[in-house]
């Protein structure tokens, strides 16, 4: 056998042995596509399937942006070895220095519990804002967090109050205040503005801006209200606005005074009616009174005297009660008269 022949039967003969000395390993996460790392080396993402491995101990870490994991496993020679990843967020710790216990810590806007002791906990790695509020200070600055280390953060506080604004419809108003530049609009609160004096200036189409100075008190909340002053041109559209509103109530009010005129009228026209109605049949009762009381002066009927005297008296009793009703009603009516002159003077703009 030739050389050449015995050096590929060697490495025939190697690549078997290696193959039969190495395993395999499959690893899954949870959420998928993150990166593996198989001791501190990028093999890919998962899920993924690693070929070749030799005999012992591996490290197997897993990466998808701020969230991660970790698994130790023993590879075996001819064998698979599954493996599930289950990944969560990266934290790290704050250790703040020199700050109330009672202090409430806000990292990116959110609530993360009192100073307490100074060590914050479980705080996610990147950078992070940290806040510091409560007592009438305030304190802010940003720290870089590391997977599983602490980040000591110096803050300093300094006192701080608020501002309670409502500012007039379409308003702006830009506070500064320190390091604050904000731009106000409507109502609210802005809190956490450094005492001392706030600049603010107030704008508004067609009015003319204002310049104010607040003083900021420690723990006090200042109040803003700004009264803006219209143009020449913008109070005079808001006289003839207000003249043309005006002018619509006042035409309003006429034409429903109209209406009840014509209601009262209407009203009048049949009380009338009515009444005269109970005046003619309150004479025509009175005039039977007076006939049936004649009759009964007759000797001829002196039997029935009592019975004709006793209609008499009925008859000159619902005369006169009908004769009541009839007047009345035609007393009873509305003061068309005075409505006239209140209608006469809407339409008129209370000229005679």
């Amino acid at each position: 056998m030739k050389a050449r022949d015995l050096t590929i039967l060697l490495c025939i003969l190697l690549s078997w042995h290696a193959e039969a000395q190495s395993g395999e390993v499959f690893i899954t996460t949870d959420p998928e596509a993150a990166e593996i790392f198989v001791d501190s080396e990028s093999k890919g993402f998962s899920p993924l399937l690693l070929s070749g491995i030799g005999p012992g101990e591996l490290t197997i870490e897993a990466r998808k942006g701020d969230y991660y994991g970790s698994a130790r496993v023993r590879a075996a020679a001819g064998r698979l070895i599954k493996v599930h990843i289950q990944l969560s967020e990266e934290t790290g710790r704050i250790f703040i220095r020199n700050a109330a216990p009672d202090l409430t810590v806000m990292l990116d806007g959110k609530r993360h519990g009192t100073v307490g002791d100074g060590l914050v906990e479980n705080v996610p790695v990147g950078w992070d804002r940290l806040e510091l509020t409560g007592n009438g200070v305030y304190a802010e600055l940003e720290v870089l967090v590391e997977a599983g280390k602490t980040t000591i953060a110096e803050p300093e506080v300094y006192p701080v109050g608020s501002i309670r604004y409502a500012l007039p419809e379409n308003a702006t108003a830009l506070l500064t205040a320190g390091n604050l530049r904000l731009e106000l609009t409507g109502s609210g609160l802005v809190g956490n503005v450094a005492s001392g004096n706030a600049h603010v200036e107030v704008s508004r189409s067609g009015y003319v801006p204002a310049s104010l100075q607040l003083e900021i008190k420690q723990g006090q909340t200042a109040l803003l209200a700004p009264v803006l002053v219209p143009t020449e041109e913008t109070a005079a559209q808001e006289v003839q606005t207000q003249i043309a509103e005006s002018r619509r109530l006042t035409e309003a009010k006429r034409q429903e005074l109209v209406r009840q005129l014509t209601e009262a009228r209407e009203r009048h026209a049949a009380l009338t009616v009515t009444g005269w109605a109970f005046v003619s049949f309150g004479a025509v009762s009175f005039a039977g009174s007076i006939t049936t009381g004649t009759l009964s002066c007759i000797d001829y009927f002196s039997q029935s005297k009592a019975v004709l005297r006793g209609t008499a008296v009925g008859l000159v009793i619902v005369s006169a009660i009908s004769e009541a009703i009839g007047a009345m009603m035609l007393l009873e009516r509305p003061d068309l008269e005075d409505m006239e002159d209140e209608i006469d003077q809407l339409a008129t703009g209370g000229r005679r």
